[in-house]
């Protein structure tokens, strides 16, 4: 995960370098008022401390590694990725602020609750973090007070809205794969079946949940009728242990039951009661698998109580909103090149004061010397990156294939007689250029004549 990390502080420092973001300067609302996705991580971030500040109290270090890495997880693959946009925008907004202010808080938090495990990571992620843009600040993260949870960010039931609402993203990105729908193409509706513990903070995540999928109207009711057909079927390996010779009128009663409320019944308590020759008998979700399939016009996918059920009809009004998404890709794209080259022409804009390791350094460091640098130099050092890694990749692409053709070209003729054979080579002697042949040379005896392996075909 460190290396998650190291690339949510690159794509960080990037952003506030180009739009002149600092600390000192932010002027994000308080946690209560900011968006969902800023008061969910910063919710994580509080329990995460109290975890790794427990953990670590009891010398459990793997315990405290493991929710930190996946704190970096969710920060990285679901609120950045899911706020990327935020960043993006032109202006300064509000909205923007927040962004900045929460993942700036997220990282310089990690960064402590990362100094017992890797010192001089945290040291360097602390220097890029808050050391260049506030001379005032300690030396080193090593002599900053351990973190505590912010009561104020606590939020356990957000994190448990949020928790359902990937559950759900999960289904519905496995319902549009197997319709064979692609992502950016636009949905007219979902309807998604929840477990009633998870119903109560669903209109906190509603709005991710339509967003990630790409639908315009996601439907929360009762159950998902209308749209699946809920079939039962008997598990005879859970149902003999317990009712032995019984078990034929058990599974013939779960087979002629109400499907629907006996799935119902399983979803809400695990437990269901059945009729088997006019005595009632109580069945398990283990003894009854309980299968939904898609009516015509519609495509689910279902998992522990969780069913999302997406409309895969597609109009000309979808088909419009994909060509309109597609373009909104393009002119953000073109916006941040304009931006770039807009910077790359010496504006007057002020030269802000943050920067991480790859990103331009600006201001002035910490001996005085002026560090001043222009964004032209960043994107020169990211050209010239790429095309080492271009030249690397072909090298590596020329040696391959070299090697691929060598091993079906026939065995290359040379003066040591026709009994004679390379493989030889493998056991210490060079040819005349005092050169080795390649590893597998040796091995073309065995298979070009037929020998078995373990001995030589040509002594």
């Amino acid at each position: 995960f460190l290396l998650t990390l190291w690339n949510t502080l690159y794509f960080f420092t990037t952003y506030a370098v180009i739009d002149g973001w600092t600390p000192a300067a932010a002027s994000a609302r308080p946690v209560g008022e900011r968006p969902v996705m800023d008061r969910w991580v910063l919710a994580e971030l509080a329990a995460t401390v109290r975890v790794v500040d427990t953990a670590l109290a009891a010398f459990d270090a793997t315990t405290a590694g493991r929710a930190l890495a996946g704190f970096v997880d969710d920060l990285s693959n679901w609120y950045l990725r899911r706020s990327r946009r935020r960043f993006w925008a032109a202006g300064d907004t509000p909205d923007k602020q927040a962004a900045f202010a929460t993942l700036h808080e997220c990282l310089v938090t990690a960064a402590a609750l990362l100094a017992p495990f890797t010192p001089f990571l945290a040291d360097e992620l602390y220097d890029d973090l808050v050391r260049d843009v506030d001379v005032d600040a300690p030396d080193s993260v090593h002599l900053l007070d351990f973190p505590t949870a912010d009561s104020a960010a606590a939020d356990d039931g957000l994190r448990t809205a949020m928790a359902a609402a990937r559950r759900v993203v999960e289904l519905g990105r496995r319902a549009r794969n197997d319709a064979r729908i692609g992502v950016r193409q636009p949905l007219r509706r979902a309807l998604v079946t929840l477990p009633d513990a998870q119903r109560a903070g669903w209109t906190q995540v509603a709005e991710v949940v339509a967003s990630e999928l790409n639908v315009k109207t996601l439907e929360l009711p009762g159950t998902a009728a209308g749209s699946v057909r809920v079939r039962l079927k008997p598990n005879f390996r859970a149902l003999g242990p317990q009712f032995g010779p019984r078990t034929p009128a058990v599974a013939a009663a779960v087979t002629a039951a109400d499907a629907d409320g006996i799935a119902a019944a399983l979803r809400d308590s695990g437990r269901a009661t059945v009729a088997v020759d006019g005595e009632p008998v109580t069945v398990t979700a283990e003894q009854v698998q309980v299968i939904e399939e898609s009516l015509s016009g519609w495509q689910s996918a279902s998992e522990a109580g969780y069913t999302v059920a997406i409309d895969v009809e597609v109009d000309d009004d979808p088909a419009r909103r994909a060509l309109s998404w597609d373009l909104q890709e393009l002119h953000a794209g073109h916006v941040q090149q304009a931006r770039g080259r807009r910077q790359l022409g010496g504006t007057a804009d002020p030269a802000p004061q943050h920067h991480g390791r790859f990103a331009p350094r600006r201001g002035t460091g910490r001996g005085g010397r002026d560090e001043r640098a222009s964004l032209a130099e960043l994107l020169d050092l990211l050209g010239q990156r790429g095309e080492q890694r271009g030249a690397l990749r072909r090298r590596r692409f020329r040696r391959g294939h070299g090697a691929q053709r060598q091993r079906a070209g026939p065995p290359r003729a040379d003066h040591r007689g026709p009994h004679q054979h390379r493989g030889h080579e493998q056991h210490g002697q060079a040819d005349g250029h005092g050169e080795h042949p390649p590893r597998h040379a040796g091995r073309r005896c065995h298979v070009r004549t037929g020998a078995r392996p373990g001995r030589s075909a040509c002594g």
